[in-house]
């Protein structure tokens, strides 16, 4: 895999979350692997091949992710984020945040909860709040899926 030169792509913009998929489609078709700008070793990788790629080969390809924090924040919360870092945020290693065997060692921890049976109680629940969520969306109204389904729905 290689990255390409494009013209920048800020995932941290409002323009890019409004509407990701000309972005994601551009990234496929001109550089399947991309760089983020002021992230240095944070790509995209669009396509399956390359993702499954990355994804079976951690020594290559981390999910360790300290660099993350570096990203440029919004200018309007820039000081205070500035601040905070200034403080000292330690990286935290989580679960999707680490590469074997540190990830092998946490996903073994929640397996069990994770499972078919273990989860089976949940779904009564699940889709009686689904069925609440769809039945209060408005006809022929353009809506914000994040907010009206997605974010208050138990997963």
């Amino acid at each position: 895999m290689t990255a390409q030169a494009l013209p920048q792509v800020n995932p941290h913009d409002d323009s890019f979350y409004q509407d990701p998929f000309p972005t994601y489609a551009m990234l496929r078709s001109e550089a399947p692997v991309y760089e983020i700008p002021d992230t240095p070793g944070l790509f995209f990788v669009t396509t399956w091949a390359l993702v499954r790629e990355a994804l079976m080969d951690p020594s290559r390809f981390s999910n360790v992710m300290p660099h993350a924090r570096r990203t440029s924040p919004p200018a309007e919360v820039a000081a205070d984020v500035e601040a905070l870092r200034a403080q000292g945020y330690p990286y935290t290693p989580a679960l999707g945040t680490n590469d074997p065997p540190q990830h092998t060692r946490y996903r073994k921890m929640v397996n069990r909860a994770f499972t078919v049976r273990s989860l089976a109680w949940m779904e009564p629940l699940v889709d009686e709040v689904a069925d609440q969520l769809a039945a209060a969306l408005p006809d022929g109204e353009v809506v914000d899926i994040m907010e009206a389904v997605t974010i208050p729905l138990p997963v």
